[in-house]
C-alpha cells in the first residue's frame, strides 16, 4: 500500500516534511503530524536572567484519521518525513516557511524529546508583544505559538470564521460555568467551599464576557467566555484567589463552549486558548487546536469531528 505521512507543528515564536511515499499491497494510510513553532524561554545559568529561544514541538499524529499525541518512541522504526521543512498557517492559509534541525533535542523536564530547534525562516515579522494570554506554568510572558504543517495543501474551513456578532450570553453557558467552578474543590475543603460559594453568586450572564467566538455556516458556535473584569475586581473573587493558588487562576480562565443548532450547549474545557483551525489532515472537517494549562501542566488540546473528539498533549513539571 501507499503511505503518505504529512506533519503539522506550532510555530510561537515550527518543523514539516514533505510526503512520503512507501509501497504496500493493503491499502491507503495517511499520517499527519501537528507540531508547535514556540518562543521558548530559559534561564542562563550563571545570571538567572530569562532568555528566549525559537523551537518547534511535535504534538499530534494523525492516523488512518483519528489523532493522537505525538512521541518519538512510539513512531521509533517507522518511516517519517525528515522533518525539516515546514509550511506555517495562520487561518488555514498557509503564510510562509521555516525550516529545524535535524535532531530532537533534550528536555530534562519532559518524558519525551519531541523539540527541534529553528534555523531559519521566512516568516513575516512578528511584531506582537509577549502575552499574559500565552504564557506557561512559570508564569513567563511569551509569544503566541504558530501552526505548522509538512505540505502547503492545508485545506481551508470557509464555513468557520470569527466573529464578535454573536449577541447575549445565554444562560445555559452561565449554568455551566457555575457548574464547573462549584465541582472545583471537594466537599471536605469547607474554607474554600465557602469562599467558593460566595465567586458562583458573581457568575452570571451579566458578568461573563465573550474573549473570543467563532461561527459557522451551518449555525453552529465555538465561544471562549471569562469573567469580565469589573467581576475579576470583586471582593468575593479577590478573597478566592488571595492565596494565589494556581488552580484557582485557571478555573476562573476562559471556558470554551461548542453550541450546534437544536442541541445543548457542550462544555470543552478551561484555561485554553484558541491557536488556529483548519483541516489538518484532509479529511474535510475543521480541526482546532488550542494552548492548554492545567496545575503543573502545560500543553496542547486538539478537537477534530466535530468537537466528538479530543486529543490532549500535555508534559508535567513536577
Amino acid at each position: 500500500m501507499y503511505i503518505c505521512l504529512s506533519l503539522i507543528m506550532f510555530l510561537v515564536t515550527g518543523d514539516a516534511g514533505p510526503c512520503v511515499e512507501a509501497a504496500n499491497e493493503e491499502r491507503a494510510q495517511t499520517v499527519t503530524l501537528v507540531a508547535l513553532l514556540e518562543d521558548w524561554a530559559l534561564e542562563e545559568p550563571e545570571t538567572f536572567k530569562e532568555v528566549f529561544r525559537e523551537q518547534v514541538r511535535a504534538a499530534f499524529v494523525s492516523e488512518d484519521g483519528k489523532w493522537l499525541p505525538f512521541s518519538p518512541s512510539k513512531f521509533h522504526g517507522r518511516t517519517l518525513p525528515p522533518m525539516d521543512k515546514w509550511y506555517a498557517v495562520r487561518d488555514g492559509c498557509v503564510i510562509g516557511q521555516v525550516t529545524t534541525n535535524g535532531l530532537f533535542i533534550k528536555e530534562s523536564n519532559l518524558s519525551e524529546m519531541s523539540v527541534k530547534l529553528l534555523t531559519s525562516s521566512d516568516l513575516p515579522e512578528d511584531t506582537a508583544p509577549r502575552s499574559w494570554d500565552f504564557a506557561r506554568w512559570g508564569g513567563v510572558t511569551v509569544k503566541k505559538p504558530l501552526v505548522l504543517l509538512s505540505t502547503p495543501t492545508v485545506g481551508h474551513c470557509g464555513d468557520w470564521h470569527r466573529t464578535d456578532l454573536i449577541g447575549p450570553i445565554s444562560e445555559e453557558i452561565a449554568e455551566i460555568f457555575r457548574s464547573k467552578v462549584s465541582s472545583f474543590y471537594p466537599p471536605e475543603y469547607e474554607d474554600k467551599r465557602a469562599k467558593e460559594e460566595r465567586v458562583l453568586d458573581r457568575i452570571s450572564v451579566s458578568t461573563l464576557t465573550r474573549k473570543e467566538s467563532l461561527i459557522c455556516e451551518n449555525g453552529w458556535r465555538l465561544d471562549g467566555v471569562c469573567l469580565g473584569s469589573e467581576a475579576l475586581k470583586s471582593a468575593e473573587v479577590s478573597e478566592f484567589l488571595e492565596d494565589s493558588v494556581p488552580p484557582e487562576y485557571l478555573m476562573l480562565g476562559i471556558h470554551w463552549f461548542v453550541t450546534k443548532p437544536g442541541a445543548r450547549t457542550v462544555h470543552l474545557g478551561y484555561s485554553m486558548v484558541l491557536l488556529d483551525f483548519g483541516d489538518f489532515d484532509g479529511d474535510g472537517v475543521c480541526d482546532f487546536v488550542f494552548q492548554a494549562r492545567e496545575y503543573a501542566k502545560d500543553g496542547y488540546v486538539l478537537f477534530s469531528h466535530n468537537f466528538e473528539e479530543r486529543v490532549d498533549f500535555l508534559w508535567r513539571y513536577h
